[in-house]
């Protein structure tokens, strides 16, 4: 599968390894390497053959959780001294940067979730 940044490779495998599913994502040492020869080539992220049904499983469940995540239950995420310090507006532009965040990735999960498919 491929990813077209490090995040989306390490949130992937985050995702699959969260899932008791071993992957490994090459992007680093890999970019280093051939930035002069190559540099827009894609992200790889890999998983054993036998992985590949669970992880893509694994994925579109994320997916799907990230699409149902209910904002207000994220609301107590953020401290009351915070709240104190900054004032009302906090509030309001805390949900809008977890609103943005979840966005971002669903977002880079529908990506991923759509390379999978792509690459049968």
């Amino acid at each position: 599968m491929s990813v077209s940044s490090d995040f989306e490779g390490e949130l992937v495998v985050r995702t699959l390894e969260a899932a008791g599913i071993e992957a490994h994502v090459f992007s680093a040492t890999a970019r280093t390497l051939s930035w002069m020869i190559a540099p827009s080539r894609p992200i790889r992220v890999q998983v054993r053959r036998r992985d590949l049904e669970r992880a893509r499983e694994a994925l579109e469940a994320r997916r799907q959780e990230l699409e149902q995540m209910d904002l207000e239950s994220l609301e107590g995420l953020e401290s009351e001294g915070a709240s104190e310090i900054s004032g009302r507006g906090s509030s309001f532009m805390s949900r809008v940067a977890i609103l943005v965040l979840v966005l971002m990735i669903l977002l880079i999960v529908a990506t991923v979730v759509r390379g999978l498919f792509k690459s049968l």
